[in-house]
């Protein structure tokens, strides 16, 4: 088993990895490890017992998130396993969203961010009113514009009536 998209490989726990969670939340889910190395063989972690009951509350307390902790053994040597579901709703850490991208993590911002937020209840930038807009600030000749690209993109069709 390798890293990568939905896999994550920890050998000792770092509340940065917060961070890893939030990201995999906003993607597709995912599994991180902790106390295995980066090939995926078990190296066992010290404070298994005490993380299994730390981590849950750190996550649902910076996220609002309940993942399925658990600890598991191999070879005389505990592990820890987080199982990460994906959420409809974005998540964030710190009042920062990450997104997970193949085995990377990254915080999202500007109009990735928008695009995120957007996809995410099932919107387009079209479908957002435009405050302060009014008729005046239409354009007869853009309207003109966007028919005829529309039409020869094959987005809108014109009904003859």
């Amino acid at each position: 088993m390798l890293e990568n998209q939905d896999i994550e490989f920890k050998s000792v726990w770092k509340d940065e990895y917060l961070k890893w969670i939030c990201g995999m939340a906003n993607a597709n889910g995912g599994i991180i490890y902790i106390g295995k190395d980066d090939k995926g063989k078990v190296i066992g972690v010290n404070n298994a017992v005490k993380l299994v009951k730390e981590v849950p509350n750190k996550i649902k307390d910076t996220m609002g998130i309940i993942p399925e902790v658990k600890i598991e053994e191999e070879n005389d040597l505990l592990y820890i396993v987080i199982k990460i579901e994906q959420y409809p709703m974005p998540i964030s850490y710190q009042g920062k969203f990450y997104l997970r991208s193949g085995s990377n993590n990254h915080e999202v911002t500007g109009s990735e961010l928008d695009r995120f937020m957007l996809d995410r209840v099932g919107k387009r930038w079209e479908d957002l009113p435009v405050k302060n807009a009014t008729f005046d600030d239409l354009s007869e000749e853009a309207f003109k514009v966007f028919r005829e690209k529309s039409v020869k993109s094959g987005r809108l069709k014109i009904r003859r009536c």
